[in-house]
């Protein structure tokens, strides 16, 4: 029996990179791609199919295989939003299409459903350890993700343990890492950072995993993941003064200096975000990303190494590929970044 790949948002961050991966293994993939949304990052011989996760009927061709074939649907599509203000948007795309999704997935006898969702969705307690979480709760999390991400779970969830479908659930950290076309917030500080734009960072911490974690996982998910359980694919927290020093010493850069406490930062967050509403361009800091800075979240991927071989990579590794990325890319460094030349003495020149 032949197997197809079917990957929803798959010329988003986490899509691309696995159907990257999935490419490079030689399998036979079919991309998910909404009207509109540029394909350049997807190999020619992935199959395109347009569509929209909360349009059920643009799906039908998406989901129709071969008797031959067997799929195996990799979902990852969804809004990532970091604002407070409601947006209809986040909730339809990530509650209805991920239902839509599922109910195709029973309908055309998906072989196996990998569900990307997301530990924001997890309602955590600071400096406490989160090692499995098997229930979510929509009014006990804060943010527009957080809560359409949970009520999605608990539908994937509800469906899979009812004997309806072989789905897996992944719930990966602050995703980051190379080919990221998204506009990811992240990416957008890093980028600033190396343009020379970014004088001064907050305090705050986060775990931070690579993307190429998150694909090692989705795919180990596919053979390895138990039906109704879900696995943490996190790293460890990081500041993010490390994040940002790591990027200098990859360069060889003036490193960041002035850190604000995040509570002066909350301060400015609302007019920074119709600031760049206005701009239509991604905000580096809201007030809600800021809170998750300073949650003192803590989980550990035990489970997940345990059942799914997974195994994350320094965080130091994973900004060297990202600068090198984006050098490729073409990204410029601010001459103001340059290190000053250390002076050199007669007595130095002589010894």
């Amino acid at each position: 029996m032949k197997t197809l790949y079917c990957v929803t948002g798959a010329t988003g961050h986490l899509g691309n990179n696995i159907v990257r991966r999935l490419v490079a293994q030689g399998q036979h993939v079919r991309a998910l791609i909404l009207n509109g949304q540029p394909d350049f990052m997807l190999n020619p011989c992935v199959e395109r199919f347009y569509g929209d996760t909360t349009d059920v009927q643009s799906l039908e061709d998406f989901f129709k295989h071969n008797e031959d074939e067997e799929i195996v649907v990799i979902h990852t599509a969804a809004i990532v939003c970091i604002t407070q203000k409601y947006d209809g948007k986040v909730y339809n795309v990530n509650v209805n299409g991920t239902k839509n999704i599922v109910d195709m997935c029973i309908k055309y006898h998906a072989k196996k459903l990998v569900h990307v969702g997301s530990v924001h969705a997890i309602d955590t307690q600071p400096n406490v350890v989160v090692k499995d979480c098997e229930n979510f709760y929509p009014d006990k999390v804060k943010g527009n993700y957080a809560k359409s991400k949970a009520m999605a779970l608990n539908y994937v969830l509800e469906k899979a343990r009812a004997g309806l479908i072989d789905a897996t659930v992944l719930l990966p950290s602050g995703i980051i890492g190379v080919h990221d076309y998204s506009h990811n917030h992240l990416m957008e500080m890093i980028k600033s950072f190396i343009r020379g734009k970014l004088p001064i960072a907050v305090k705050g911490e986060y775990d931070f995993v690579d993307v190429e974690d998150v694909v090692d996982a989705t795919l180990s998910a596919v053979d390895k993941g138990k039906c109704g359980e879900c696995y943490l694919v996190t790293n460890k927290n990081y500041t993010i003064k490390q994040l940002l020093d790591y990027v200098s010493e990859s360069l060889n850069i003036k490193k960041i200096k002035t850190l604000l406490p995040i509570g002066f930062v909350k301060m400015f967050a609302p007019m920074c975000e119709l600031h760049y509403r206005r701009l239509k361009k991604t905000p580096l800091f809201t007030s809600y990303s800021l809170s998750v800075l300073q949650s003192h979240d803590v989980f550990s991927h035990e489970k997940t190494t345990e059942q799914l071989d997974y195994h994350p990579r320094p965080l130091q590794y994973t900004i060297n590929n990202v600068v090198q990325w984006l050098l490729d890319c073409g990204i410029e460094i601010g001459k103001n970044m340059a290190l000053k030349k250390r002076k050199v003495t007669k007595k130095a020149q002589q010894n």
